[in-house]
């Protein structure tokens, strides 16, 4: 959990704050809230496409949360596409949700994770990579046929 901690004092003020004080004859009210990064991890085997991701979180999520599932086949998420997920009771209560993506092809793929609450939103999670096989070479299959003069090739 992400904490709010007074940099001088070291005071820890939780996941929320409010501040109250007086200015002439109104009242401010300052809140502060902080919302903490998932935790990504891969949850299916790895090369697996459509990959399966997992982020868990903590207490600082609410109901109506969007979960934001980002992933780019580079690790500066250029050009990176996105999934969301509303966060529902069932999810609080499981502490995570697992997305999968739709099908990636082969390559090197990066994943990060974080919460969004309206125009709050949490730090982005640690990135997971995972290396997905695909193209031409991992589809071909080839075999001797009985009498050994030919080869035999298709695709699987």
């Amino acid at each position: 959990m992400s904490n709010l901690v007074d940099s001088t004092t070291g005071l820890d003020f939780g996941a929320s704050l409010q501040f109250q004080t007086q200015i002439g004859t109104a009242g401010l009210i300052i809140t502060a809230v902080s919302i903490a990064a998932p935790a990504l991890s891969l949850a299916s085997a790895p090369g697996t496409d459509p990959p399966e991701l997992t982020a868990t979180f903590d207490a600082t999520v609410l109901e109506g949360d969007i979960l934001v599932l980002q992933y780019a086949q580079n690790a500066f998420f250029t050009s990176a596409s996105t999934a969301t997920h509303t966060l529902d009771a069932a999810d609080i209560l499981a502490g995570e949700y697992t997305f999968t993506t739709p099908p990636l092809g082969g390559g090197m793929w990066y994943f990060r994770a974080r919460d969004t609450r309206g125009s709050l939103g949490s730090p982005w999670s640690n990135t997971v990579s995972d290396d997905i096989a695909g193209g031409i070479a991992n589809a071909l299959d080839y075999s001797v046929a009985g009498n050994s003069q030919y080869l035999m090739m298709g695709w699987l």
